[in-house]
């Protein structure tokens, strides 16, 4: 999984798709967190890429770990080396 705090538009985000896959070996996921200012919480872009989550968050802190606990809810890391 990738992370990036910071906007992007759809066209953006398939560019940066396209360049980690040439780099990445396997599959992998991008979520994008992008910065609003007078948001009060979180906003799903519901953009229909594959692979990609775009959100809008609150502005003022990207160190809040409310906004951090929501965005993250429900995934898990797995190792798949062993």
């Amino acid at each position: 999984m990738f992370i990036r705090w910071g906007a992007a538009t759809p066209e953006e985000a398939i560019e940066l798709k396209t360049t980690l896959s040439e780099l990445v070996n396997g599959s992998f996921n991008i979520l994008l967190l992008q910065p609003l200012e007078g948001l009060k919480g979180v906003v799903d872009m519901n953009w229909t890429i594959d692979g990609i989550c775009s959100v809008q968050v609150p502005l003022d802190n990207p160190n809040d770990e409310a906004v951090w606990d929501y965005v993250l809810n429900g995934l898990s890391l797995t190792n798949f080396w062993t």
